[in-house]
């Protein structure tokens, strides 16, 4: 579950440092995504649903790190906001299931992981990363919906943490 936690810190936590044509991103996004499989790994025995969404995990940090590396070198690929797109979907999905599957964890061992309020931030966050998309065009909505979708990548976060700490605080019972 640490990796789980650690690998959406540095998925949903951007910190680029921008050199000439380069950029550099201080939090890699792919280096995220290995977190995030090597906690579906070790999570695998508790839910089918971490094992469902591991190659879509490991595919999102191969085309992270491709990104990363094109950022670095300072190559632009021309298809950002359709990849963006795609991106933002496969992401949707694959934390959409990792919540899923705590979900299986709560029922499997009737513990209370708090996976009401996680799922209720996960969705907030991902109505305001979405809407980041829908309004791109229209730069005041857009920034006003980036603020927001800040607020509540932050409120998932700490969530996560907490149904982090839940299971760690009752694995004994696991």
């Amino acid at each position: 579950m640490n990796n789980l936690f650690r690998g959406m810190i540095f998925i949903f936590i951007n910190i680029n440092l921008t050199l000439g044509n380069s950029k550099i991103d201080i939090l890699p996004d792919f280096i995220g995504f290995f977190m995030l499989v090597k906690g579906l790994e070790e999570l695998y025995n508790q839910s089918d649903n971490f094992i469902k969404i591991k190659p879509f995990a490991t595919g999102l940090g191969v085309y992270t790190l491709i990104v990363f590396l094109l950022n670095l070198f300072g190559i632009g690929y021309g298809l950002e906001y359709v990849a963006g797109i795609v991106y933002t979907i496969l992401l949707i999905y694959v934390t959409y299931t990792i919540i899923i599957g705590i979900m299986d964890i709560e029922k499997s061992f009737n513990i209370s992981l708090d996976t009401e309020r996680l799922m209720s931030s996960w969705k907030i966050m991902t109505i305001f990363n979405v809407l980041i998309f829908i309004v791109i065009f229209i730069p005041f909505l857009n920034f006003i919906f980036l603020i927001f979708s800040i607020v509540f990548t932050i409120a998932y976060l700490v969530s996560f943490n907490r149904t982090k700490n839940l299971y760690y605080e009752n694995n004994f019972n696991i």
